[in-house]
């Protein structure tokens, strides 16, 4: 098929630059192991890294179509070089058409997953790739995936949204309830169980999907919605607007026109830092035509629809990826359009252009799933996709990316990290991180934070160690360069946070350290040994003292003698410390009192 360009005139001419079409990306399908049916649809996709090996595997749901359509969760594990080299199936007892998300419920550093449909099961991981039912978990109203014309084939991604919505450290869900709304559930600390929110001020729409983002750049993960809306008497989309404590403020705007059994995601097709919208589907206020819809972020809280010409998709999944290392994130996406399937690569040419190809990929409709995530690390994204193909060809598919050119690397680690606390809030900052690829205002930020009671707080699961990525849909990941967490700082042991780029690659961690907020340390040249028992410090030398939190505000500074055991007073929390000798000499440590 020839390729054709689409330009968005009124912008182009604006900004008075042409572009040349980016180089064609080309795949090659990937063997599936033993145990993996290429006949599977109507469910999910979702790359994690469950058994901690540093190597991104993927997590299949579906309905196998050579097997009765029997419901299956299958986890197909990588080796090292990215191969698909194992497989094994997982726990669920859910009925056939649930879909699964993945995510860190218990901050231990493990991807957990939650299947969701006419009922709700959450699996914890074991930390060894193998998984238990969360026995006490339960929420209050089941889903009804059936639409308003009483068909079950509308939805399949999108159904639940997670995030840390209450900016506690914890993750919450919001799911559509049995009218197909959606409803926040906040997370109790990590315990398996959930509470619902009763005035989380999300606004009501049915039939549609959502998509996490932070579209304001505010540092609080937001929530846009597409559906019907019986206040609006059409479909809409809605951006609920978090307030910073898991309550919502509905934004929309004039240019948004919603859609049906499609799908939403927010993406930076313009890599200025702040998010705009992609979503597919069947649009009410198109005499319900199959839809594929640019809507770009203004920066002050509307949207402007954007003419990209892309092809129309609904019963449809989509994703985002740089995935021909140019610097621009690209979509891909498949679903049904005149009764047909399409399976869409659209190129971000720059500009708000986009060409597109149709012929990469195998075509799907009809319970489509979409993920890509480099899992082979050779720079270019792997893509999977999932979904009923009426060619006779098979429904499930794993392709290889291939350029010949713009090898993606992963961007710099950010510099200057501070902490500043607010009575029981504290606030991470950074400066920005530099990439080879993607321009600097359009990178991501994740953030992990160790607290003394050793769990590890993620926005995106990660090991802090080596800053491998455990989750490969990073559309939680930070847009702004700072982080507002509602936990006290002496209840913080350790932070740090890690750039990730348009193709999903992510780099190293920049960890804080607290005590440059002290003094400069000489470590050893004062001969000053520093010892912690309970909320007592006792100095080896005549000194001085300073005790400070870890966004380095002075709790306690006092002269002590040699031997001397001072009592702090503090709380259990991370502290420094710091003693100074007569010649001036210090040494800093940290302690944690528990």
């Amino acid at each position: 098929m020839k390729a054709k360009l689409y330009l968005v005139s009124a912008l182009i001419a604006s900004a008075g630059t042409a572009f040349a079409a980016s180089q064609k990306p080309q795949y090659n399908e990937m063997t599936l192991p033993g145990g993996v049916s290429t006949a599977y649809f109507r469910g999910s996709l979702v790359y994690a890294d469950v058994n901690g090996d540093g190597n991104m595997d993927l997590i299949v749901k579906g309905r196998d179509l050579n097997n009765g359509w029997n419901p299956d969760v299958v986890l197909i594990t990588t080796d090292n070089s990215g191969n698909l080299d194992n497989s094994v199936k997982l726990p669920a007892s859910m009925p056939y058409e649930s879909t699964l998300s993945a995510f860190d419920f218990n901050n231990d550093g493990h991807v957990d997953y939650l299947l969701c449909n006419y009922g709700y099961e959450l699996y914890r991981n074991n930390g060894d790739g193998t998984f238990a039912k969360v026995e006490n978990f339960a929420l209050e109203s089941n889903l009804n995936i059936s639409d308003d014309n009483g068909t079950s084939e509308c939805w399949y991604m999108g159904l639940t949204a997670i995030a840390d919505f209450d900016m506690d450290g914890y993750q919450d869900l919001v799911v559509m309830d049995a009218d197909g709304n959606p409803v926040m559930y906040k997370n109790n600390g990590g315990d398996g169980t959930f509470a619902k929110v009763a005035d989380s001020g999300l606004f009501a729409q049915r039939n549609g999907t959502m998509a996490v983002g932070d579209f304001n750049n505010d540092g609080c993960p937001d929530l846009a919605v597409s559906g019907w809306s019986d206040a609006v008497g059409n479909d809409c989309i809605t951006i609920n607007k978090n307030n910073g404590d898991g309550t919502f403020t509905r934004v929309t705007s004039d240019a948004f026109a919603g859609t049906e059994k499609g799908q939403i995601m927010f993406v930076d097709v313009d890599g200025d830092g702040r998010l705009d919208l992609f979503v597919t589907g069947q649009s009410g206020t198109e005499s319900w035509a199959s839809v594929a819809y640019i809507y770009r972020n203004n920066g002050d809280e509307t949207f402007s629809k954007v003419d990209a010409s892309l092809t129309g998709a609904h019963k449809s999944g989509c994703d985002w990826a740089d995935v021909n290392g140019d610097g621009m994130i690209d979509i891909i996406y498949s679903g049904e359009t005149s009764n047909e399937s399409r399976a869409v690569v659209a190129i971000n040419e720059g500009g708000l252009a986009f060409t597109q190809y149709d012929d990469l990929l195998c075509k799907a409709r009809g319970g489509v799933a979409v993920a890509a995530y480099d899992i082979n690390k050779n720079g270019f994204p792997n893509i999977a996709i999932m979904g009923y193909n009426n060619d006779g060809a098979p429904h499930m598919h794993v392709y290889n990316g291939l350029c010949s050119r713009n090898v993606n690397e992963a961007p710099t680690a950010p510099a200057n990290l501070a902490m500043k606390a607010d009575g029981g809030k504290v606030t991470l900052t950074w400066d920005a991180a530099a990439d080879s690829k993607t321009p600097a205002e359009a990178l991501r930020y994740n953030v992990y934070v160790k607290l003394t009671d050793g769990s590890l707080v993620t926005v995106i699961p990660a090991d802090p160690a080596t800053g491998a990525l455990r989750l490969g849909d990073v559309n939680a990941a930070l847009t702004s360069r700072s982080y507002t967490l509602n936990i006290s700082s002496d209840k913080i042991a350790e932070w740090g946070v890690q750039a990730i780029d348009g193709g999903k690659m992510a780099g190293p961690f920049a960890k804080y350290d607290p005590t440059s907020g002290i003094d400069t340390v000489t470590d050893g040249a004062a001969g000053i040994s520093i010892m912690c028992s309970g909320n007592a410090i006792t100095v080896s030398a005549d000194a001085t003292l300073t005790v400070a939190d870890m966004a380095g505000n002075v709790l306690l500074s006092t002269k002590v003698a040699a031997g001397q055991a001072v009592q702090t007073g503090l709380k259990a929390g991370a502290y420094i410390v710091r003693a100074e000798g007569k010649d001036g000499a210090a040494v800093v440590r940290k302690f944690i009192i528990r």
